[in-house]
């Protein structure tokens, strides 16, 4: 009956804002806190109440990503796009998986893919900005990142991926640059501003100032929790002359 069938869609519907919000607070959790256990429990129940929502499968893996568990983080990338072969959360957390993994053709095909499908998906330009600059498609890069600047919700995360284009590019100063006004924004999250410390770190070093660099190295491994900007700490703070 219509009775029924608009009963089964409010409960759906209950459900699904249910299963978001508990999936917000787990990103939330990882995102604020750096509590991976709390976040991932989040995750847990919101996929009880919503066992075939793609997006909350691609969420979790993203929080995997981020713990540093690839095998699971590519897991629940498989499954998401086994319920749904194109989720945009999945298809760019699968794109980033491919950029760790080194494979940075395959990763800009698959995000060139997710915009064709959704231009207005920030976080695909985002990723392929930073993937354009590690081949040195700097242009390409820059492109990205202007579009992911009119589009984004974080302008830090903008700011900083600017930082990183202007590094691998040699322009210091400007690097330096965009990680200040990344740190000065007042949104910025504990990612974004790790990310600038490492840059602005490594900035400092080829600018001959050691102690600078390994002072924001540090904190970087004092207060940060994000797997991909611990490592690439680790490693700048071990090829300073001072550290061995």
């Amino acid at each position: 009956s219509d009775l029924y069938i608009m009963l089964t869609t409010l409960l759906l519907e209950h459900l699904w804002d249910a299963a978001s919000s508990l999936a917000q607070q787990g990103m939330l959790a990882v995102d604020k806190h750096g509590d991976f256990a709390e976040g991932l429990a989040y995750m847990d129940y919101a996929l009880t109440l919503e066992p075939n929502n793609a997006k909350l499968y691609a969420a979790r893996a993203e929080v995997y990503f981020k713990q540093g568990d690839l095998e699971r983080a590519h897991a629940d990338v498989k499954h998401s796009l086994g319920l749904d072969a194109r989720n945009p959360e999945a298809r760019v957390m699968r794109a980033n998986l491919l950029v760790e993994a080194g494979e940075l053709d395959r990763a800009i095909a698959t995000y060139d893919e997710v915009i064709a499908d959704k231009a207005n998906f920030y976080p695909a330009y985002l990723h392929r900005a930073r993937a354009h600059s590690l081949k040195g498609n700097f242009d390409r890069a820059w492109d990205d990142c202007d579009q992911a600047a009119r589009l984004a919700d974080d302008n830090a995360l903008v700011q900083v991926t600017y930082a990183g284009i202007n590094y691998r590019m040699g322009n210091y100063d400007a690097a330096m640059e965009a990680c200040d006004q990344t740190l000065t924004t007042k949104t910025v999250t504990p990612e974004a501003w790790a990310m600038a410390l490492v840059i602005r770190g490594k900035c400092q070093v080829i600018q001959g100032n050691d102690a600078l660099a390994a002072a924001n190295f540090n904190a970087v491994l004092s207060r940060s929790f994000d797997w991909a900007v611990i490592r690439e700490a680790e490693e700048a703070l071990r090829a300073l002359p001072s550290s061995s």
